[in-house]
């Protein structure tokens, strides 16, 4: 045992070495060793391969697995074969094991030198190999079998029941249940079973957890933290009327050293998600303002899940300070002004947003003006110097996008958030700034008789003299 962890050491170059070639092919090293002084590991079998043997320490085995065209994944099924003819099947998590195996063995049968003339009764030893053959009995043989795993979930509230589970957001077929788990059945490729999934599970009063989870940990099994007590039923009964909720606008504003950009119903304190910054710092707050999280305390974590479209990610958030007009700590995480979220937020239609067991989905219509002023508010990328004056209105920092219409001209916008002016550039007529209009019922910039409305993610109306407006869209 002393030696594994140098000739592990010495090995790791080669590990490297085998993984960093540009084409596909993989080769992944790892260490064997048994439970039982005296009993070491002879051969290893993977999809029915015996796999190389390339090193051997005092009492480890360190063989090879080579993957032609794809990488080596991290679940791996191998049958070992030991020196006292022991076959063992074991399905392991070779990337949490650090590619080090531990196998569980029978101990070697001790054969005392004969001392009596009883000699011959002992031909008890050929019995010995009979122990592999009922082992085999019982496991399946892995040539030609594809790889599968029965995974259990339970529930740490016995008042609740599991009614369906998703993954990957796709329903599983519950083959059997135990007390108060239930157990599905997953397969893999001959690589393997990829073990970080998305797991949602849904419970018999209407809660539903989706989670990322490592599901090849603890022998297969899984426990699902719903917190001790249900929501109060008469708080979340109140927030539902939807015909408000359809009201609701995203809203970016300044004030005094800050930029904020919320999502709510004006004039009201209706509102589910807010973020915060200071000009030009890089970083952004954000407070979910409408996600209560039994037992929340402020500094306490909490997982935040956002996913929407080619989205996904799970934060590592913490409760506010206690906030007076929700009564209690909400989620909160700071996040760069240059994280994919925002990338998201400007182009999705909607992001499912989960914090602790209270999910709700997020509304980004007409989100992507206002985010875009707020970004460029909160940006850490230096403003420009200024320039000598010119003819024109002066296009300062901001971000540019470009749209096409439905008549078939195009235009150009440049919105500069600090200012809150945005600068539309059109072949055929000059450059015009607009102001962004903080009265208008929906998020405008106007000119005169010339509006700009930023009616969704990608779609504004454009009028230049006043008149009827053209519907475009960003390209």
């Amino acid at each position: 045992m002393t030696h594994r962890t140098s000739l592990l050491a010495s090995l790791a170059a080669l590990t490297i070495a085998a993984t960093a070639s540009p084409a596909l092919a993989d080769s992944r090293i790892f260490t064997a060793h048994s439970n039982q002084d005296g009993v070491t590991i002879e051969q290893a079998f993977r999809n029915g391969d015996e796999l190389d043997i390339v090193g051997r320490g005092e009492d480890s085995t360190l063989f090879r697995i080579d993957s032609p065209s794809t990488p080596v994944g991290c679940a791996n099924r191998i049958e070992f074969v030991t020196s006292t003819g022991e076959r063992i099947d074991l399905v392991s998590d070779m990337c949490e094991l650090n590619w080090e195996v531990t196998v569980k063995v029978q101990p070697a049968k001790v054969v005392e030198t004969p001392t009596a003339p009883e000699v011959p009764a002992v031909p008890v030893v050929p019995e010995v190999p009979a122990a592999p053959g009922g082992s085999e009995e019982i496991v399946a043989p892995i040539d030609g079998a594809s790889l599968s795993q029965v995974v259990s979930v339970a529930v740490d509230d016995p008042a609740l029941t599991i009614i369906a589970v998703r993954l990957d957001g796709k329903p599983v077929n519950i083959i059997g249940r135990k007390g108060g788990a239930v157990q599905f059945e997953i397969t893999g490729t001959d690589e393997g079973i990829a073990c970080d999934r998305e797991l949602g599970v849904i419970f018999s009063n209407g809660k539903q957890v989706t989670r990322q989870t490592n599901i090849c940990l603890n022998d297969w099994s899984i426990m699902v933290a719903t917190g001790a007590e249900t929501p109060p039923a008469p708080p979340v009964a109140a927030l539902p009327p939807l015909a408000p909720t359809e009201e609701m606008v995203w809203i970016f504003s300044t004030f005094e050293n800050g930029a904020s950009l919320g999502h709510g119903i004006p004039e009201t304190d209706a509102s589910d998600f807010g973020a915060v910054c200071t000009p030009r710092s890089g970083r952004i707050l954000i407070t979910l303002l409408d996600a209560g999280v039994p037992g929340l305390t402020p500094g306490s974590p909490v997982p935040i899940s956002i996913s929407g479209g080619g989205f996904a990610r799970t934060y590592a958030g913490v409760g506010s300070p206690f906030d007076e007009l929700a009564g209690a700590s909400l989620p909160q995480v700071e996040v760069s002004a240059k994280d994919e979220l925002w990338d998201a937020i400007v182009r999705e239609k909607a992001l499912n947003v989960a914090a602790g067991p209270s999910p709700f989905v997020l509304s980004l219509q007409g989100s992507a003006g206002p985010a875009r002023e707020f970004l460029a508010m909160c940006s850490d990328v230096p403003v420009a110097a200024p320039q000598p004056p010119r003819p024109g209105p002066a296009v300062g920092p901001g971000i540019v996008a470009n749209y096409y219409c439905a008549d078939g001209s195009a235009f150009a916008v440049t919105y500069n958030g600090p200012q809150q002016i945005a600068t539309l550039a059109q072949a055929g007529a000059p450059p015009l700034t607009l102001r962004w209009d903080p009265n208008g019922p929906i998020p405008r910039y106007t000119a005169g008789p010339a509006r700009l409305v930023l009616r969704d993610d990608s779609e504004v109306r454009w009028s230049r003299f006043g008149g009827p407006a053209l519907s475009c869209r960003q390209r």
